[in-house]
């Protein structure tokens, strides 16, 4: 029996995984998913987020190559108009997809047991 149960994979619940796990609890992490799914939301990790996965021992842009993007400058259109911009602080772009998987396999090697394809109906 585990001490606690996750019922989501996603960054919240995969960082939550790997913290409790590394202080020693036991943890389930169910993921109804049952392999890497393409998310269109999410790419942009400002340096907070990027603080965060440090944290978690986890680089988006760094030596574990996981093919994040740094980010300098934004770019405003509107019709034929636009604009480009210096963004003004740290910034990577980075697949979701890849950061999701990244995430879940650092719950997994903290300990947590992760179940995939487990959907999650009531409580």
């Amino acid at each position: 029996m585990s001490d606690v149960i996750i019922v989501g994979g996603g960054l919240a619940g995969a960082a939550a995984a790997i913290v409790l796990a590394r202080r020693g609890r036991s943890v389930t992490l169910l993921e109804k998913t049952i392999g890497p799914k393409p998310k269109v939301c999410g790419e942009f990790l400002s340096r907070s987020a990027l603080d965060t996965l440090a944290t978690l021992n986890i680089s988006a842009s760094g030596p574990s190559g996981l093919g994040g993007v740094p980010l300098s400058h934004f770019r405003l259109s509107a019709g034929d108009a636009a604009t480009r911009m210096p963004l003004g602080f740290e910034a990577v772009s980075l697949s979701r997809q890849v950061l999701d998987e990244e995430v879940l396999q650092h719950a997994a090697e903290a300990g947590a047991t992760v179940v995939r394809g487990a959907a999650v109906t009531g409580i």
